[in-house]
């Protein structure tokens, strides 16, 4: 993670603040890269917004930001690898030595937010996820476990009676945190894909107190996750902003803790940029995916403003006059929690939220164009869905109406021309 800092030159922010509230709200100002020199009662750095936005992914990745999705498909169909490297030595765990923050009164405490668990399951297949975790005492955390791949591994560890061992992992660099939480097939190893995404062999160490590899980062906690063991969990702060409730959930015992030298701890903000981007874009690819096997798919997004989870927009090339309901249907099944989609034509700006209303103000028509799917699967995040997950979706399609094309064809600045203005503004934004 360090290495990627230094490569964007975060803001720096030299006055004290503290990791109880202050840090988190300051924060929120902006999607900005934040370093926090001066945390009041820790000797620790806070990072903030390391993968805030998609610029700081595509710097990470080494692409352009609308060839992200193509980025992430192409490192699932051609992963990469790990290698070892060597060991590392863990002391006495101290949660109380790291910054933890705690984000708003409400919360049931200090969450760590950016936490990657590295587990294995019975046949040796590595699992690597994001988790909350609430710290409980200096070696205790409380983990929100959702029914994926490391559920299946502890509560097949849990039937054997068998404590699993876990790793904590936190302070990565974006490219690693992106293929960790990308929608992989089962049994796939998310760190390959995190090497295919930053262009290289990820590096690996073995922890000292328990039998796994992790990734090079700036703080690594070892412990086990203990069966048949459950404490309340939360309220926290889920990606819509709006609060999880209280749960019963696992523990983890910690048995070592590996710090770097002069080590930065990463705060991930819950509502934040980092975790709608980091929850959402994983899922762009499997949209266009499916799309393309209906129409002439070009890009699609998940938008911050739909926390990048319940508002996707797809980008098609239209061909025939039902490929954007086709569209908005392929992109609801192969996202399920998105509940409003607006498909556009190739010539609307997708990362432009006045682009997006410009399409839907001038190609949309409410009775043609506006598709309601009532009483369907949704998400258990929406607060206007069921608790069962049952919602009513909406699709847009806001693409130019076949055989009248040229009604809606935008003036466009001559190229010449655009390539004098563009250079011209860039010179006005280095003096402003």
């Amino acid at each position: 993670m360090r290495d990627f800092l230094e490569k964007i030159d975060p803001f720096v922010v030299e006055e004290e603040f503290s990791s109880l509230y202050e840090i988190p709200a300051m924060a929120r100002k902006t999607d900005e890269t934040i370093l926090f020199k001066n945390v009041l009662d820790f000797d620790m750095p806070v990072a903030i917004n390391v993968v805030g936005s998609r610029r700081n992914i595509a710097i990470d990745i080494g692409c352009d930001v609308n060839e992200i999705p193509y980025k992430i498909q192409e490192g699932i169909d051609s992963p990469g690898k790990t290698v070892s490297k060597g060991s590392l030595t863990a002391r006495k765990p101290d949660l109380n030595e790291i910054p933890v923050l705690k984000h708003f009164k409400e919360d049931a405490g200090r969450y760590i937010t950016s936490g990657v668990v590295i587990a294995e399951d019975s046949d040796g297949r590595r699992n690597a996820s994001i988790h909350r975790m609430l710290v409980k005492d200096r070696d205790r955390l409380g983990i929100r476990i959702v029914e994926r791949h490391l559920h299946e591994i502890y509560s097949d560890a849990e039937k054997r009676g068998e404590k699993l061992p876990v790793a904590v992992v936190i302070g990565l660099d974006p490219s690693v945190l992106l293929g960790i939480c990308t929608r992989v097939p089962g049994g796939f190893d998310e760190l390959r894909l995190s090497s295919a995404l930053k262009g290289q062999p990820i590096e690996l160490n073995q922890c000292d107190t328990i039998d796994l590899e992790v990734p090079d980062a700036e703080v690594v906690l070892e412990g086990y996750l203990l069966p048949e063991e459950r404490e309340p969990e939360g309220p926290f702060v889920d990606i819509t902003g709006t609060y999880d409730g209280v749960r019963q959930q696992p523990v983890i015992e910690l048995t070592g803790m590996h710090l770097k030298e002069n080590p930065v701890y990463h705060g991930l903000l819950p509502a934040g940029s980092e975790h709608k981007l980091l929850m959402g874009m994983p899922y762009e690819p499997l949209i266009i995916k499916e799309v393309d096997k209906h129409c002439k798919a070009v890009n699609a997004i998940l938008t911050e403003g739909g926390s990048c989870y319940l508002h996707g927009v797809v980008q098609i090339n239209k061909t025939n006059p039902s490929d954007g309901a086709k569209a908005i249907k392929a992109a609801m099944k192969a996202h399920k929690s998105m509940k409003h989609c607006i498909v556009v034509d190739d010539d609307i700006d997708i990362y432009s939220p006045t682009d997006l209303e410009y399409a839907i103000a001038t190609r949309v028509k409410g009775d043609e164009d506006i598709y309601i799917y009532p009483e369907v699967r949704g998400s258990t995040l929406d607060p206007r869905g069921k608790p069962d997950g049952t919602v009513c979706k909406t699709g847009v399609d806001a693409t130019k109406k076949l055989g009248e094309e040229k009604k809606f064809t935008r003036a466009k600045v001559p190229k010449e021309d655009s390539e004098k203005i563009t250079k011209t503004i860039k010179g006005l934004k280095k003096c402003s």
